[in-house]
């Protein structure tokens, strides 16, 4: 088939054409078309790594003189015949003859987003000293390590550690509407914050979320983690997302409603429309320590420099930029490219948190998969 992707022409690009699939994205999705940008390699490691298990669920079928279940024979032969397909394919990239491609969000509600196709080396670039180059520690996908993540700034005395200390395992994904963390971090940003006593009805009082890639910080305002949550949350979605009512009850808090105590309706109380934004990754774990996820919030903030180098695992990099509120990479002379202590916008209005729409909240189909075998170490 051919495939045209703006000036880009491929000829004879493999594809997978899908006939039948339980994804709830597609009942809603205005898009025809679900676009892989992944390193080369990485479908044939995914089909392996999916062969491995199922192979491992016979074994241990057998082990215990038990009739193997149609089911999981049938898994098993589907895993083998997409390894033989994935092994003929040629990656998108590699048709392209892509090495270094470019990705970057739009603030304002409804605004572009960009995927610049051959992007320069951000070196040959007039603003090419605003970014900063992060290895690429991940086999398989674009995964970083990542360590010490904190809340630091706004009403906060000093900074609260949440964790990633030493290390968690990130990948930076497009595909992934919020920033996805560990349930021991979803845990210590609910309390920090609560404790902070105030509403989100003014950003500048709420923390910057900060974390480390490469020994370099970097840094997320209020709005990348806290925001309006309007509609109800997707069925497949309730494992990743809690309600308010649901972070009341793990914190164990009275509410207002309740007791007639709280003066203001703070972050996480019954009826408050803020809510954390912040996806619970529960206790995935990755060679490198507990999962974690840098999707569309990180884009919105960042302009993103994926580059593949010499093709060689160890050539591959991130470079990163802070960008504008419209997608042009800012220098700056500081090691932390964020400062949201600012109480106005860009437009010079107040902050205000992000409106979300729960039915349009998505995470990667692949994480579903991979909660179902928790209890294994995920190479990313």
């Amino acid at each position: 088939m051919s495939v045209d992707s703006g000036p880009l022409t491929i000829l004879n690009q493999s594809f997978w054409q899908v006939m039948d699939a339980r994804m709830p994205i597609l009942e809603s999705a205005m898009f025809q078309s679900i676009v892989g940008l992944g390193p080369p390699g990485q479908p044939i490691q995914k089909a392996e790594a999916t062969l491995t298990s199922a192979k491992s669920m016979v074994n241990k079928y057998r082990k215990f003189g038990l009739p193997v279940p149609p089911k999981v024979k049938d898994e098993m032969q589907k895993s083998q015949t997409s390894l033989e397909h994935e092994t003929h394919k040629e990656p998108l990239l590699t048709s392209l003859g892509t090495k270094v491609f470019s990705t970057c969000l739009g603030r304002a509600e409804g605004s572009d987003g960009y995927l610049i196709w051959n992007d320069r080396d951000p070196k040959q670039q007039p603003w090419g000293s605003a970014f900063r180059t992060v290895d690429v520690s991940g086999n398989i996908t674009w995964g970083l390590e990542l360590q010490d993540m904190t809340l630091a700034g706004g009403k906060l005395n000093g900074s609260q550690a949440l964790g990633c200390s030493p290390n968690c395992g990130a990948i930076v994904d497009t595909g992934t509407s919020l920033i996805a963390v560990s349930s021991d971090v979803y845990m210590q940003a609910v309390k920090n914050i609560q404790k902070l006593d105030t509403d989100c009805s003014n950003l500048a009082e709420l923390p910057e979320l900060k974390f480390k890639l490469g020994g370099m910080e970097f840094a997320l305002p209020p709005e990348g983690y806290i925001g309006e949550v309007v509609g109800l949350v997707p069925p497949h979605m309730k494992h990743y997302m809690h309600t308010n009512e649901e972070v009341v009850a793990m914190l164990g808090v009275q509410t207002e409603a309740r007791s007639g105590v709280r003066k203001h309706v703070q972050p996480f109380t019954v009826g408050s429309m803020c809510q954390l934004l912040l996806m619970d990754m529960g206790t995935q774990e990755t060679q490198f320590g507990p999962m974690m996820i840098l999707g569309m919030p990180w884009f919105r903030e960042y302009y993103t420099t994926f580059d593949l180098g010499d093709g060689s695992l160890s050539a591959r990099k991130i470079h990163v930029a802070k960008s504008d509120e419209n997608c042009n990479p800012v220098s700056t002379s500081s090691h932390s490219l964020l400062d949201s202590s600012t109480h106005m916008d860009h437009m010079g209005s107040p902050r205000r948190p992000r409106r979300v729409e729960a039915s349009k909240l998505r995470m990667p189909q692949w994480l579903e998969q991979m909660r179902r075998q928790k209890d294994q170490v995920v190479e990313i």
